[in-house]
């Protein structure tokens, strides 16, 4: 009996010395789990799910920017050909109607309002990312192999394309 006597005292002086530390792990779980906010970015940022259009220019202007930044490589332009375009294919919906000129078929795509906001946005059922045929990349220190190599490979890594449908080549000299 007494050792249930001690064990309850050990518990007691142990609730009273982290008291403090088990009121902040409760506020901590509490905040953890409160709901975020539904109200609209005051920014007016759109999502990044909202802006998937594709654009063959900022591709080539990012990788240039990228590019530019390894070492040895200096000045940097991008030139990148495409096999097939990207494309959405978007929601649609069809009505069919019988008029007196005979049937009458009608398409229209989907739209959504985003809850809180009177925002619209498509429906988009399928992304297809673009294909690229080969990339050519000028570079002031495209004479060096080691140079050379490095932009290789981070165009590999960008665009999926072998190493054959890469060409780097030195910037001629102003």
């Amino acid at each position: 009996m007494t050792k249930w006597n001690d064990t309850g005292q050990k518990l007691k002086a142990a609730a009273k010395k982290y008291w403090y530390l088990l009121l902040l792990l409760i506020l901590a779980v509490v905040l953890l789990v409160w709901p975020a906010s539904d109200e609209p970015d005051p920014t007016g940022d759109t999502p990044a799910y909202e802006t998937n259009e594709y654009s063959l220019r900022e591709t080539e202007q990012k990788m240039r920017d990228i590019i530019s930044k390894i070492e040895g490589c200096g000045k940097t332009e991008v030139m990148l050909t495409l096999k097939a375009s990207g494309q959405r294919v978007l929601a649609e919906d069809k009505d069919y109607s019988e008029g007196e000129t005979g049937n009458v078929d009608s398409t229209r795509e989907v739209v959504i309002i985003q809850a809180g906001t009177s925002q619209e946005a498509v429906v988009v059922l399928k992304q297809y990312y673009p294909v690229y045929q080969g990339a050519l990349v000028v570079c002031e220190g495209a004479s060096d192999p080691s140079v050379r190599l490095r932009v290789i490979e981070a165009v590999r890594a960008l665009t999926g394309l072998g190493t054959d449908r890469i060409t780097v080549s030195a910037m001629k000299k102003d």
